[in-house]
C-alpha cells in the first residue's frame, strides 16, 4: 500500500525532512513553516540531494520529480544538468554584456 501525502497533512507537518510519497526519493522540507521539495537518491554508495524549484505545488513537485527520477534510474545526475545549463545562462548574459559594452562605454558618456 503505498502512503500519499495530501497538501492538508504537509501543511501540518513539523519541521523536518519527510518522505511524500508517489515517487520513490521525492522529500519535503519544512523549516520555519516554509516547503521546499527536494529528490534524494543514492549514487556510489553516497547520498545525493537535488532541491526543487521553490514555490511548487504537491503537483507540480511529483511531476517534476517523475522526470528527475528517469533521468537519475538512466543513470544522469540532474544536479549536473542544473549546473551546466546555469554555466550556459552565464555564458549567454556574458556574451550580451560584450555586445552592449562598446554601444554604452563609460568615455562617451562624458562628452
Amino acid at each position: 500500500m503505498v502512503n500519499l501525502m495530501t497538501n492538508r497533512q504537509i501543511a501540518q507537518l513539523r519541521d523536518g525532512v519527510f518522505a511524500v510519497g508517489g515517487v520513490v526519493g521525492l522529500y519535503v522540507r519544512k523549516r520555519y513553516g516554509k516547503l521546499r521539495f527536494l529528490m534524494r537518491w543514492c549514487s556510489k554508495g553516497v547520498r545525493r540531494d537535488c532541491y526543487l524549484p521553490r514555490n511548487l505545488t504537491l503537483l507540480e513537485a511529483r511531476k517534476m520529480a517523475v522526470q528527475y527520477r528517469l533521468k537519475i534510474d538512466s543513470g544522469v545526475d540532474p544536479r549536473i544538468e542544473k549546473k551546466e545549463r546555469e554555466v550556459q545562462s552565464l555564458t549567454k548574459v556574458q556574451a550580451l554584456d560584450k555586445q552592449i559594452e562598446p554601444r554604452f562605454s563609460i568615455s562617451r558618456i562624458g562628452q
